[in-house]
């Protein structure tokens, strides 16, 4: 399959983006650090561009509402298209008290859950909300809302990737439409 992720550099897109290339896929991916910055326009109007010809768009790249505008994007580009979505989410897209810190991440997460929730195109859309994982994002996150001794448990990103990795692989089987994903200990 041809797929393409931004985000793809470290973090769960990274291991998103080994995996699926270790696995055969076609993965082309887009991030900032090789100069795909999602807030600019026209980097958006490239990924676009190029998610044309793709099966599978792995909308990871979080950057205020940039991710969200790519979601909103990707789905008129395709609407009449039997392709798939994978917009990584969070569980706190579930949470409704959030601390001020966290509003505007809260904000985009929740906007781009309810997209997938009330779209009725051909697009299939898959929410993947996982907990806290060992990202930089996630220890950014960690260390705005918990006090400095806190051990929060964080999962391995590989376990993500596994995640949807499974899923492409089964698509003709079934479609998981939102999913959330928490540490044994959560």
């Amino acid at each position: 399959m041809k797929i393409l992720i931004t985000g793809h550099c470290s973090g769960i897109g990274k291991s998103i983006y080994d995996l699926l290339s270790l696995n055969g896929h076609t993965v082309l991916g887009f991030d900032r650090d090789t100069g795909y910055d999602i807030t600019d326009l026209t980097t958006q109007e490239t990924i676009l561009s190029a998610l044309q010809d793709c099966d599978v768009f792995i909308n990871n790249a979080f950057a205020r509402e940039a991710q969200t505008q790519l979601l909103e994007k990707a789905l008129l580009i395709w609407d009449t298209n039997n392709k798939i979505i994978i917009n990584m989410n969070s569980i706190i897209s579930s949470q409704d008290n959030v601390a001020d810190t966290a509003s505007v991440y809260h904000a985009n997460k929740l906007k781009q859950l309810n997209i997938a929730r009330n779209y009725e195109g051909s697009v299939k859309i898959m929410s993947i909300m996982p907990g806290w994982v060992d990202t930089k994002l996630g220890d950014i996150g960690i260390s705005q809302l918990y006090p400095p001794d806190t051990v929060v448990k964080k999962m391995n990103p590989d376990m993500i990737a596994k995640v949807v990795l499974f899923q492409i692989e089964n698509l003709s089987n079934f479609h998981i439409k939102e999913i959330q994903i928490v540490s044994p200990d959560a």
